[in-house]
């Protein structure tokens, strides 16, 4: 019986997320942290920065057996796979995201909220909307119910 590859989402420490991904690559273990650049001010100077949209978890497509489960949480930095299989069209929407997330708009101009991009594409994922800040609380399910919410930077068109 051959097994399938499948996501998986595991907890690492925060910061490692590129670290982990490095090492898991030298195994020949497919992974993904998605991230996207985001304009920050650091000592009064704007500067674009990248940074995690799942800060904390690392994705890794592979044949999930218990060989590889001992492997990957004995691995530096990582504590513990999730439980159950991310979905393909949640990863799909991560990489979308990450790709065109300068392109994602609330537009208010005509007194109710218009989408456009990525965040089109499914606007029951959108929680909350800070529109001072410029950007949406959007929630993102990486197993079974292991449901995660992240800031993400929108502009808003008012």
């Amino acid at each position: 019986m051959a097994i399938k590859k499948v996501w998986k989402a595991i907890k690492v420490t925060t910061g490692k997320e590129r670290q982990v991904a490095k090492s898991l690559e030298e195994l020949g273990i497919e992974s993904y942290v998605p991230a996207i650049k985001v304009r920050e001010r650091h000592q009064g100077k704007w500067q674009e920065v990248m940074r995690e949209i799942l800060p904390g978890y690392v994705l890794l497509y592979a044949n999930w057996t218990a060989e590889l489960y001992y492997t990957v949480k004995d691995m530096w930095y990582v504590y513990y796979p999730l439980a159950g299989m991310v979905a393909q069209a949640e990863i799909e929407y991560l990489r979308d995201y990450e790709l065109l997330s300068y392109r994602s708009e609330i537009d208010y101009s005509e007194g109710k909220a218009v989408y456009r991009g990525p965040i089109a594409a499914e606007p029951e994922r959108i929680v909350k909307v800070d529109k001072r800040k410029g950007r949406a609380l959007l929630k993102f399910e990486l197993g079974e119910g292991n449901m995660m919410k992240r800031w993400l930077p929108v502009t808003i068109i008012r």
